[in-house]
């Protein structure tokens, strides 16, 4: 605590010297909570009795009553370690508004928090398996803070790693599903390798983010790109953006290419429908034949593959008979054949039945005359 101060008076003894003062307030008032709390205890009172009394009291005399609630934490800690944490930051925010440089004073504030924390965890651990975890959650703290520190100071090094080395790419096979998460830890795991801890721990935190392969080869290529100067880092990214360019470029050509074979694809599908010749009726009959079924399941198959397409069936009859039951015996054509689309998988607001009866006839022999037309539109 003491360098701390020393770090904070430096540059601006006068603030320090008046922030020292609102600190030692403080923690007066803390230190006078927790004496008071102890003999409320002791006196017979409840602890819920004894926290409103002092609440109560530090209210009617205009003090801070987070001082109040410090000083009762304070005394409520089961170790040491809990209650340094508790008093820590009273003695960075001291330094933190004396300093010329509060982020730093900050970065010391979170690696306190972390070590205090993981003291007091251990200290309370029953066994191996709670252990590692307090372990894992320290390194953790640590890492993001190194992530944060990094990205600070090296934001240009940091977003070009992270696209070099695909570490995000890599997480993603391994089972993050969720593409900003894996980016942000792909910027921790770049921050760890290039940071001081010890390697066991920096294999640790790898293995607690999911990251199991090639860590050597990761290792090497962080030190190799990290020690790059600012010229050759830019040279590098400057290649990185024309490849990035012409990747796209290709994409943009190939997707093209393919988008056109689709559409020639379609095209010659609607062609084969639209020349489909389907078996001619019997006589009076209206329902399909397996042959007739046969030839219209081609039909069914392109229209379940396109989607947008839409087809209109129009029955025919031959002159054989009235022309008002005629007309009626086309449409029940057209609806077998709707009906039999219908079967095969097509909704039925996608297929449109009419009929023409004996009005339109395609040849001078009757029975050519008892058929369906078929016709497709793109919707």
């Amino acid at each position: 605590m003491i360098a701390l101060c020393l770090l904070g008076s430096f540059n601006a003894q006068a603030g320090f010297w008046k922030s020292l003062a609102n600190g030692l307030k403080d923690l007066a008032g803390a230190a006078g909570s927790a004496v008071l709390y102890e003999s409320c205890v002791a006196s017979g009172y409840t602890e819920e009795q004894s926290r409103e009394m002092i609440n109560n009291t530090y209210t009617a005399l205009g003090l801070n009553t987070d001082n109040a609630d410090l000083g009762i934490s304070y005394v409520e800690a089961d170790n040491k370690y809990e209650r340094q944490n508790l008093v820590k930051d009273i003695a960075f925010d001291v330094v933190s508004e004396s300093s010329n440089n509060p982020s730093l004073v900050e970065k010391f504030r979170i690696m306190t928090d972390a070590q205090l924390t993981y003291l007091g965890d251990m200290k309370e651990a029953t066994s191996e398996e709670e252990k590692s975890e307090i372990f894992d959650n320290r390194t953790r703290a640590y890492a993001d803070m190194f992530y944060d520190t990094y990205q600070e100071a090296k934001k240009r090094k940091a977003a070009y790693l992270s696209e070099k080395l695909r570490i995000k790419e890599q997480l993603l096979k391994q089972g993050y599903t969720d593409s900003n998460l894996a980016l942000e830890v792909a910027g921790n795991i770049l921050a760890v390798q290039k940071s001081d801890i010890p390697e066991q721990e920096k294999t640790a935190i790898l293995k607690s983010y999911g990251f199991n392969e090639d860590v050597d080869e990761l290792q090497k290529i962080s030190t190799e790109v990290i020690a790059m100067d600012d010229a050759a880092l830019a040279q590098v990214q400057e290649e990185e953006r024309c490849d990035s360019i012409l990747r796209e470029k290709e994409e943009q050509e190939k997707l093209e290419r393919e988008k056109q074979a689709q559409l020639l694809e379609k095209k010659d599908a609607i062609k084969s429908i639209s020349n489909l010749v389907v078996p001619v009726f019997a006589f009076d009959q209206t329902d399909l034949t397996e042959s007739q079924k046969k030839v219209l399941i081609n039909v069914a198959q392109i229209l379940n593959k396109y989607d947008d397409l839409t087809l209109k069936v129009v029955g025919h009859t031959c002159k054989i008979g009235y022309k008002s039951i005629n007309l009626k015996k086309g449409m029940k054509r057209a609806e077998s054949v709707k009906a039999y689309m219908v079967e095969c998988g097509i909704p039925a607001n996608r297929i449109f039945v009419d009929s023409k009866g004996e009005a339109d006839p395609k040849s001078n022999v009757n029975s050519e005359n008892r058929r369906v037309e078929l016709f497709i539109s793109e919707n």
